[in-house]
Order: structure tokens, then sequence, then C-alpha cells
């Protein structure tokens, strides 16, 4: 019996471990955490599908602002632009009056924006939810509603945790959108809401969150770091020991006697001057360390940024760590992390978005969506990693080259690498027609910026002008001030052959507007 005894009080290994972490962590987690959180290391346990799991990771990821930012982070990174190319001309105005309906006057710019919430919002969940709202024709989209993850799911036979409802060959029905704000429920037909998804497994249908493995992480970090902002505040406000003996040497103090020093010492604090009687005596407690907490929370936020797959440096936004790394090498390890989902995003969209728009229109060709690419260097910065010999200003001004003139900021954008694309009219390209292919400085007020070489013009109407901004950056302002009327322009990409660190002054021609034959360096 004895045995048995000694036998049911062996504790297993994780017993153990589990007893070891209560002593570290607060059994009272941090006040921010949801209540579904205050289950200690019950995670595995949680189907992040639920809606109770989804409230979850939206609590971190609005929580701590390390995960707030690394979604924001990929974002920006995987849709640094957005232009939707296609060479059918009943396509291009379907395309713009699509732009037009989703903003009136910045459609692109709203359209980047919104690919980059559903991409934060599919990173967050798993799961971007999407419901296409047709005009009344059903010829165009009048809005992309991106629906909130945490009122979506699948329609099933008996509730959250029962199975899908199939048809025939086992594909799910429909869908369940929960109208909290209404107190309502709304069923959908599978087609009608669209889904983008990043990270899958097989054959399910739902996403893996960006978040669910860095999950207990992150809660393990959370809870570090309120152990160190109580330490914090002990330290600048510490806790006062005070003993109150009794009136007669050798006696205990009276309830009456303890509750008298209660009132007495009742806000005391390390700017009080506190005067007591004999019997009492005052000490401060001994704070926790706080000169090592970073080695504490260093680990936790190296796993967080190994989810990301962002450098540690550039999600952290450490100034001292990027100045040692070149631009060219920080786009090496964030690239391959960006671009499946990338790629995922664009298909989504060209096969859900636009294939839809376009058979509703009877138009056999499907748009292509192109996203930029994320290039954190400028263009003189590239010049200047790419190894190619830097030949100086002197060496291109003994040549007397010509120069483009560009109106400011058009040729400080060039030469900070926020510029792709040199607009002209008609008649300025025929002023430069012998020029392509050649170099030339680029010139803006009395300045000489570098040398650059045109390559053959395309031609464009006021829809690609509208699509193509992002390259260009020409406003519509400008456009009808420089070419009032005009519906044919000429849209010009450039090779940069140099862009000079000290930049030079030129002889200003008097009426100069496009081109200086010949460049008179001062």
């Amino acid at each position: 019996m004895a045995a048995k005894k000694a036998a049911d009080k062996v504790v297993s290994p994780g017993a153990r471990f589990t007893n070891f972490l209560s002593k570290i962590f607060p059994k009272k987690p941090a006040t921010y955490l949801s209540a579904q959180a205050l289950e200690t290391f019950k995670f595995d346990d949680i189907d992040f599908h639920t809606k109770k799991g989804k409230k979850l990771l939206y609590t971190i990821y609005r929580r701590h602002p390390t995960l707030f930012q690394m979604c924001r982070l990929r974002s920006s990174i995987g849709v640094p632009s957005v232009e939707i190319k296609t060479e059918d001309t009943a396509a291009q105005k379907v395309i713009a009056e699509m732009l037009k309906n989703l903003h009136p006057s910045g459609g692109l710019t709203f359209l980047k924006s919104w690919l980059r919430d559903l991409w934060i919002v599919t990173d967050v969940f798993g799961t971007g939810f999407v419901e296409p709202l047709w005009d009344k024709k059903h010829m165009n989209y009048l809005g992309l509603k991106n629906v909130h993850p945490i009122s979506m799911d699948l329609l099933r036979q008996h509730g959250e945790k029962s199975l899908v409802k199939v048809d025939e060959s086992g594909n799910p029905v429909g869908w369940l959108e929960e109208l909290e704000n209404q107190n309502k429920k709304k069923e959908h037909a599978f087609d009608d809401i669209k889904y983008l998804v990043f990270n899958q497994i097989g054959d399910e249908i739902l996403g893996l969150s960006l978040l669910e493995p860095i999950y207990k992480t992150t809660w393990r970090l959370m809870n570090i770091e309120e152990g160190i902002a109580s330490a914090i505040f002990r330290h600048g406000f510490p806790l006062y020991d005070i003993t109150v003996s009794g009136a007669q040497e050798g006696r205990p103090p009276t309830k009456a006697q303890l509750d008298d020093a209660a009132k007495e010492v009742r806000g005391l604090n390390y700017k009080s001057e506190f005067i007591h009687p004999p019997n009492y005596k005052v000490k401060l407690m001994e704070a926790f360390s706080i000169g090592k907490g970073s080695d504490y929370t260093d680990t936790f936020i190296d796993m967080i940024t190994s989810g990301s797959g962002l450098p540690r440096f550039f999600l952290m936004g450490s100034a001292r760590e990027l100045s040692r790394a070149s631009a060219l090498e920080l786009q090496k390890p964030i690239q391959p992390s960006i671009k499946p989902s990338q790629e995922k995003l664009k298909l989504f969209f060209e096969k859900e978005i636009l294939e839809p728009l376009m058979k509703a229109n009877h138009i056999k060709e499907i748009p292509e969506l192109i996203l930029g690419e994320f290039k954190p260097a400028t263009v003189k910065e590239e010049h200047e990693e790419s190894g190619r010999e830097k030949r100086g200003l002197q060496h291109f001004a003994e040549k007397k080259l010509p120069g483009l003139y560009l109106v400011q900021p058009h040729a400080n954008l060039i030469y900070e690498g926020d510029k792709k694309q040199i607009i002209k009219s008609e008649t300025g390209m025929k002023m430069l027609r012998k020029y392509v292919g050649k170099e030339m400085f680029l010139l803006s007020e009395d300045k000489v910026f570098g040398v650059i070489k045109l390559r053959e013009p395309r031609e464009i109407d006021v829809n690609d002008f509208i699509q193509l901004r992002y390259a260009h950056r020409v406003s519509d302002e400008e456009r009808k001030e420089w070419w009032p009327g005009k519906k044919k322009l000429f849209a010009y990409e450039f090779e940069i052959v140099e862009m000079f660190e000290k930049l030079k002054h030129f002889d200003v021609p008097k009426g100069v507007q496009v081109l200086v034959k010949e460049v008179e360096i001062k």
C-alpha cells in the first residue's frame, strides 16, 4: 500500500516542467490578454479556425507591436505598387470604369491600399474573404468588400464544430456570415465569396495563419514583458516593510496599534518624510534587478522574427544594424519570403476578381495584375553597389552631352529611385527621337543630376496614364497644365548610367522645356 502511494506521488517530466513554468510566470497573466488566453499553456487545444481561436489571433496582432509591424511591413513590401495591364481596348475601358467606381480620383491608389489590407487580414487569420459588389446590370463592380474573418465560416450542419455542409460532389455549399452589429446571420453561396489563402496544407479550404506558429512564443513574451514592467515600477516605487512592536518590550502589538500604524504610513513614498515612534522599524523591500531585462526577451523576439521571414534589423527598425548592410543585400532575405505570397495574391486577383468581370462583359482576355518589386535602395545606391566603375561628372562633361530637362520634383524622384518613366507629348517625342539609346544628362532647374539613356517610347492614352501613375509620378493637374486636351502621350523607360554624388550647375538656356542640345557645365 505504501509502495502504491509512493508511485502515485511520482510526477511526470511534463508536470515538473509545468510546475517550473508556473513559478517563472505570474499566476495572473497580463490584463490585456483575452479571457481565452488565461488557460495556461493549453494552446494546442485551440482551433484557430473557430471564432474563439480567431479572436485570440486578433488580440495578439492588435496588442503586440512586433506582430502589428510585421504584418504591415509584409503587406507594404508585397504590394509596393499596382498596375493592371491589358492590350484589349474593351478590357481597358472596363478596368478604367472599375477603378473609377472604387475611387473617383485615385482608383489605383485605392486598389493598392485595398490589396495591402487583404494581405494583412490573410497573414493574421490565414484566410482573407472578399465579397464583390456588382452593379444592377452585373457588368462591373461598385466595390470590393473585405469581410472580417471573425464573422465568416463555412456553412455547417449543426454549429461551429460540426461537419461542413457539402453537395453531392463533396464540395462546400456556402458560407455563414454573422452580422454582430445587427445580431443576424447571413448565408452566402460558396462562389459569391472569394477567399485568399497564403499557407495551405493539403486540400484544406481555410488557410494557416502566419501568427499561429508563433502564438505561444508571443504569449510568453507578453507575460515576460508584463513581469519586467512590474519590476520597473517597483524599482521606481519600492514597497516599505514596517515592523510595529508592542508598547511593552517583548509583547506583540495590539490590533488597534497595527490599525493606527497603517493609517500613519498610508501614502508613504520616496518623497515622504516619515517621523515615527521608536516602536516602528522601517526598511525598503529589495527590488528585482532589471539590468538584464532585454536578455529575457531577445530569444522570443528572435523566434517571432524567424516566423515573419524578415530580417530582425528590418522588422525592429534598428538604424545601427541597418547601416551595416547594403541596400542590395537587404533584399536577399526579404524577397524569398515575400514572393510566394505575392504570387498567390496576383493569381487570386486575376482569377477571382478580374476573370468574372471580363466574362460579364464577354471579353476573352484576362488582364494582368502587376505588383512592383520591393527596392529599398535609391537608384544612386544601386548603381554604386552594382560594381560598375564610376567615371564622374568630369568624364561626361568632356563629351559635351545633350541634356533632358525635367520640371521638379521629377528629376529628384529619378535620383531617389521613385520615378521609373518619363512622359512626353507627341511634340516632345519628336524632339527626343534621335536621342533614344544615347547618353544624356538629367537636368532640372540649374542642376545636373546624372546621366541616363532613354528607351524607345510607348504610346499611351489617358487610361494608361492613370494606371501608370505609380511609375511616372505625374499628377492629373500637371497633365492638364502641360498637355491640355492631349489624348495621346508617350511613356519612356530609361537606363541609369550614373548618378552623381555632388550635383553640379549648368548654364540654363532661355525658354528650355524639354531638351538642351549641348550642356555647358559650370
